[in-house]
């Protein structure tokens, strides 16, 4: 009997002992996993980011965690998707794009799942976008149809950015979504159609040729010529009828890439090639389009072809534009008051004097004069402040051709170098020079009509302006503003255009920075000219 109790004491003696042993190993586990979960600066993030007021600061501290991984992290700056400033919430989506363990991305996904806030679902889904992760399309999909037109354009992009295969259903969602109510969120399912040359985009693209929004029909347009169909020619043909203005010039370029045929902007002759080629028409193959237009130089493969007969709705500083909706824009801060150097090049122009103010608005008043009646115009004169002619673009015809015309008349440079005697005799504010500086990413962001934070941009209405092409000239490099640098104004204005599709060509008088003027044409389909120093 004693012995049965020494042994059973024996036995849970070590049945003790064992269990303690197990705890003890699970307390030590789970003191590792702890020990992983407390990132020591992802808890010291927590305790300063509040202690920072300045914007600057705060974008500093929320970079000091790329590269920092786990659920912590998408814990701690989530919340900062609802910032105002711009640059916080693109640090935010810069460290949620840099994940690389499957924890980190899996801890994004439950938080986009888990969302509320448009702003957070908005930054989520371009982390996603651009960090190229794999959500459960489950996800995606349900956001597809978000209330918001905001989020279901951002979670169609991460959609097709993420599963581009058209066996993971995106390409039928997209060409679901070409029928949504909200016109950005329709180009955009376009827009991702085309990239991906499916030939799902034609049937929605021929319907959409007609919509009332110019951005949704740009987009159709585009798609149209890029995926080759002969059931496209005769739509675009019919439409091209009653378009006006720069839309034409691009369906001219559509049905050219379609047919090989070089008509230009001359919806009668386009009407009578087709009549004339009858109702079993084929577009040629690819080899055949070559082959027809010829003009093609055959070391680069790119194009000479100009379009011909365009309808030209005004020409500024040399440059043409077919559009029929048109911002100028010209600087007249303080430094448009020096003379120019290359005085040869301007004179007998009749120029008032070799002022570059004086020579750019008798250039504008020029161009003013010889718009045609069905053009809408507004003009936008700048330094520090923003000075618009009217609220929104008016008929050029002659009552308001003569008034724009004596309004650019009275222009000023502001602040120039005639004040600088005021300056050194210390009556600095008598000459205004404050007031002479120069705002271009304000005057580039009223032509698009974004004056607001740009993380509230995707939620509004904003982008459905009537202006299709800005003429903006300046010869100064930007002093003031909420954005200073070229390189932040320029990442600023292709963000905002994105959504508004707008022309921007760019003139450049001085011994200004040119790059900045050239690359903000260039990666928004304008021309750039050089008008000298």
């Amino acid at each position: 009997m004693a012995l049965i109790s020494t042994l059973s004491l024996a036995s849970w003696r070590r049945q003790l002992l064992a269990a303690l042993l197990c705890a003890g190993c699970a307390l030590l586990v789970s003191s590792v996993a702890l020990a992983q979960q407390d990132d020591p600066l992802v808890r010291d993030f927590k305790k300063q980011y509040a202690k920072y007021k300045d914007v600057a600061s705060r974008r500093e501290a929320v970079l000091c965690l790329k590269g920092e991984e786990g659920a912590e992290v998408v814990e701690a700056i989530v919340p900062l998707l609802k910032e105002p400033e711009p640059v916080v919430v693109d640090a935010v989506i810069e460290v949620l794009s840099g994940f690389t363990s499957e924890d980190s991305k899996l801890a994004l996904a439950l938080a986009l799942e888990k969302a509320g806030a448009n702003e957070q679902k908005a930054g989520l889904l371009q982390a996603t976008r651009n960090g190229k992760y794999k959500v459960p399309t489950k996800t995606l999909h349900a956001l597809a149809g978000d209330s918001n037109w905001g989020i279901r354009r951002y979670a169609l992009q991460a959609l097709a950015v993420c599963y581009p295969e058209a066996a993971d259903g995106t390409h039928d969602k997209l060409a679901a979504a070409c029928k949504d109510s909200e016109p950005a969120v329709r180009a955009e399912a376009l827009d991702q159609l085309t990239k991906f040359k499916s030939p799902l985009v034609v049937p929605p693209a021929i319907a959409l040729l007609g919509d009332d929004v110019w951005q949704v029909r740009l987009a159709a347009i585009r798609g149209l010529r890029t995926v080759r169909r002969t059931e496209s020619v005769a739509p675009l043909v019919a439409r091209m009828q009653i378009e006006e203005g720069r839309l034409v010039e691009e369906m001219a370029l559509a049905l050219r890439n379609l047919t090989g045929r070089e008509f230009g902007m001359d919806p009668p002759m386009w009407k009578q090639f087709l009549a004339e080629e009858g109702p079993g028409y084929q577009i040629p193959t690819e080899e055949g389009l070559k082959f027809l237009l010829g003009k093609r130089d055959l070391s680069t493969g790119k194009s000479s072809w100009k379009v011909e007969n365009p309808q030209v709705g005004a020409v500024f500083g040399g440059i043409e534009t077919s559009s029929r909706s048109i911002i100028f824009i010209i600087d007249q801060s303080g430094s448009m008051e020096a003379e120019v150097v290359e005085r040869e090049r301007y004179k007998d122009r009749g120029y008032p004097s070799m002022m570059r103010i004086d020579i750019v608005k008798t250039e504008l008043q020029r161009t003013i004069e010889r718009l045609e009646p069905n053009v809408n115009f507004n003009i936008l004169a700048f330094a520090t402040e923003l000075n618009p002619w009217k609220k929104n673009l008016v008929a050029a015809n002659l009552i308001n051709k003569t008034a724009a015309r004596e309004w650019v008349g009275r222009l000023e440079a502001i602040g120039g170098n005639s004040k600088s005697d005021l300056v050194e005799a210390g009556l600095g504010g008598a000459a205004n020079i404050s007031a002479g500086k120069t705002n271009t990413y304000g005057a580039l962001m009223w032509s698009l009509n974004a004056m607001g934070p740009r993380t509230k941009d995707p939620f509004t209405k904003n982008y459905q302006i009537a202006a299709d092409t800005v003429f903006f000239l300046s010869d100064g490099r930007p002093t003031v503003g909420d954005f200073v640098e070229p390189d932040d104004i320029l990442r600023e204005f292709l963000e905002a255009n994105e959504l508004r599709q707008v022309t921007l060509h760019t003139l450049a008088i001085g011994e200004f920075e040119k790059d900045f003027m050239k690359s903000l044409a260039e990666k928004s389909n304008g021309v750039f000219v050089d008008l000298g120093h």
